[in-house]
C-alpha cells in the first residue's frame, strides 16, 4: 500500500485498517514516559507522588482550594504539582489543554507513582436549564477526539470507575451537593462546535462538551488506573449563539471551594 503518492489527488488511508488492523493494544511503546523524562524531564527524575491524584483541567486551581501544600514542584508545561495532607496524601496536577496534552499529563504521573485518578475540569452546557457554577458528573462519554482511539479498541466505550464514582455520588450525597448526570461529549476542535453538532449531541442526550474527558478515561483504563471525571459548567453552547460564564468565574470558583471542602475524603483508607 502506497503512503504517499506525487499526485494532485489527496488518498485517505482509514486509521483502523491501516495501523490498528496490524497493531496490538498490548504492543510494547518505543518512546515511554521514562524515556521522556529521563530526557526532557529530568527533574522528575527523583520525585514521588502519592499514589493519589486530582489531575486539574482548571488553570490556577491551586489558588483557589482552602488548602495548604505540604509540598510542590515543577510539573510540565509551565505548571507544577502541590501535594496536600488532608484525610490522608493526595496530588493536585494542572494536566494541560487538549486530550493529547491531558493524557500525556497522566502518563507521566502515573510513571512517578499515581496510582488512583480523579479528574476535575470545566465544560461547555448544552442545556440552558443547568447554570453556570453546577456540577456534573457524566455518566456516558461520547468520544470526538483522536487520543483516546489510541487507548482502546473500536468495541470499548470510555467509562467512569464503577466503584470510585460511587464513592464520589455518596459523598456529595452526604453533603448534599446537588450534580447533574448524563451523556458527556469530548471533542478536539472547539471552533468546530457548530450548532448542527450541539443539536445533534443534545439530541443524543449529552449535558456537556469539553476537550479531555473522554481520553483521559479511555488511558487510565487502559493503564488499569481507577478514575473518575467530575464537571463544571462554565459557558453555554446554544442551537445558534455562545454565551460566557456569567457572573464571571465567581460560580466556578464558589463550586471548587465547597467541592474541596471534602473531596479528600475520597482517598481517605479504607
Amino acid at each position: 500500500m502506497k503512503l504517499f503518492v506525487s499526485s494532485p489527488e489527496i488518498y485517505h488511508i482509514q486509521y483502523n485498517t491501516f495501523f490498528r488492523g496490524g497493531c496490538s493494544l498490548e504492543s510494547e511503546a518505543l518512546f515511554t514516559p521514562r524515556h521522556f523524562i529521563r530526557h526532557f524531564a529530568r527533574h522528575l527524575k527523583r520525585v514521588r507522588l502519592p499514589s493519589s491524584c486530582v489531575l486539574s483541567l482548571v488553570p490556577g486551581i491551586d489558588r483557589i482550594i482552602p488548602y495548604h501544600p505540604v509540598g510542590q514542584g515543577s510539573f510540565l508545561m509551565h505548571s507544577s504539582y502541590s501535594i496536600f495532607s488532608v484525610q490522608s496524601e493526595f496530588v493536585l496536577i494542572f494536566g494541560g489543554v487538549g486530550a493529547p496534552a491531558a493524557v500525556i499529563s497522566l502518563e507521566i504521573i502515573r510513571e512517578l507513582g499515581v496510582k488512583e485518578l480523579i479528574v476535575l475540569g470545566v465544560c461547555g452546557l448544552l442545556d440552558d436549564s443547568i447554570k453556570t457554577g453546577s456540577l456534573l458528573v457524566p455518566d456516558t462519554f461520547i468520544s470526538e477526539e483522536g487520543t483516546s482511539g489510541l487507548y482502546r479498541t473500536s468495541e470499548e466505550t470510555a467509562g467512569q470507575n464503577p466503584q470510585l464514582v460511587r464513592h464520589i455520588h455518596d459523598l456529595l450525597n452526604t453533603h448534599k451537593m446537588p450534580f447533574y448526570q448524563g451523556a458527556h461529549w469530548s471533542t478536539d476542535a472547539p471552533f468546530r462546535e457548530t450548532g448542527q453538532k450541539v443539536d445533534r449531541y443534545r439530541k443524543a442526550g449529552c449535558l456537556s462538551v469539553d476537550m479531555e474527558a473522554s481520553a483521559l478515561l479511555a488511558a487510565a483504563r487502559f493503564h488499569r488506573i481507577p478514575a473518575a471525571v467530575l464537571l463544571i459548567g462554565s459557558d453555554h453552547l446554544g442551537r445558534s449563539s455562545w454565551s460566557p460564564p456569567l457572573p464571571s468565574f465567581l460560580r466556578i470558583r464558589k463550586t471548587i471551594r465547597k467541592l474541596f471542602g471534602f473531596l479528600p475524603e475520597v482517598f481517605k483508607p479504607g
